[in-house]
């Protein structure tokens, strides 16, 4: 009984300590500002950070709290603490598309793996790609659109390869704007860490207006649904109709703005007549 009740004094100031601590007001603004972009750039040279989360009054946020918090709902604003130490207010107010995919950036990140010497036999030449090129597009299409001559190891396999070659490509020679729309096409099909890779260089021939916005908007929602996340456009789709959509009540603006039709013309493309007949059924 002594030694329980002993536990138990031992124990209540650690209790109490806690709790005045998480009672305490951090002064955030006190704090240098770093950006979501720097963050994740720093990230992906290797840097770790410890991220503290606080709420919106500056309080530190509860184990409970941390569980029940799905971030893709609030807007982030960072401070560094220390060389490796980030506080992480967060805002309930919806966060645009740009902070969301940094957010998928942020969480994955530091999975990718190093890059790996191009080990393929193909010689390349950088003035010379467009049979290369039409080569991996047509290998990259075909087992899509004629999944029946495949089985699934030659299906992965095709993708593997034309993702080396691809890797391969950009390594060498570059992100070629002449082929900008086929290096979008191969890291859209190629395995999410690839996409991770690469997303921000491919973000940027979008803002350059080299891509095009609905290509982009292919690959977030892509990106998202395989980070846990909804989807921004609804371009993504299975056997449900509005598959795990952000905001249904705004997707079909979002989509205008992305040059995309409305979700029921979408379907409509994708399935036509079928669709009638499951809704019927």
């Amino acid at each position: 009984m002594n030694s329980v009740k002993e536990l138990r004094l031992w124990y209540l100031p650690i209790m109490i300590g806690l709790f005045i601590l998480s009672c305490k007001t951090i002064p955030f603004e006190e704090y240098p500002i770093i950006s979501f972009e720097e963050i994740v750039a720093s990230k992906k040279l290797g840097n770790d950070y410890q991220v503290i989360l606080i709420d919106s009054h500056n309080k530190l946020l509860s184990a409970k709290d941390k569980e029940e918090i799905s971030l893709e709902y609030y807007h982030s604003e960072f401070r560094s603490k220390s060389k490796d130490t980030l506080y992480r207010k967060i805002i309930k107010m919806r966060p645009s598309i740009d902070e969301r995919m940094l957010q998928v950036l942020f969480q994955n990140i530091d999975d990718i793996p190093s890059q790996e010497l191009y080990k393929n036999s193909i010689d390349i030449n950088c003035s010379e790609l467009k049979p290369l090129f039409d080569s991996l597009h047509f290998r990259d299409q075909d087992i899509r659109l004629h999944p029946d001559n495949y089985n699934r190891d030659q299906r992965r396999s095709i993708d593997k390869e034309n993702v080396e070659i691809v890797e391969g490509i950009i390594d060498k020679c570059g992100f070629l704007e002449e082929y900008s729309r086929e290096i979008w096409l191969l890291i859209h099909h190629a395995p999410f860490m690839i996409q991770v890779k690469y997303y921000q260089d491919l973000n940027e021939l979008y803002k350059n207006r080299i891509i095009t916005a609905q290509e982009i908007g292919l690959l977030r929602d892509r990106m998202l649904l395989q980070s846990g996340f909804h989807q921004e456009y609804g371009s993504q789709v299975n056997e449900k109709v509005n598959y795990n959509i952000y905001d249904i009540d705004i997707v079909d603006s979002l989509r205008k703005q992305m040059g995309m039709v409305p979700l029921e013309e979408y379907y409509e493309v994708l399935w036509g007549e079928q669709r009638k007949i499951n809704e019927q059924e």
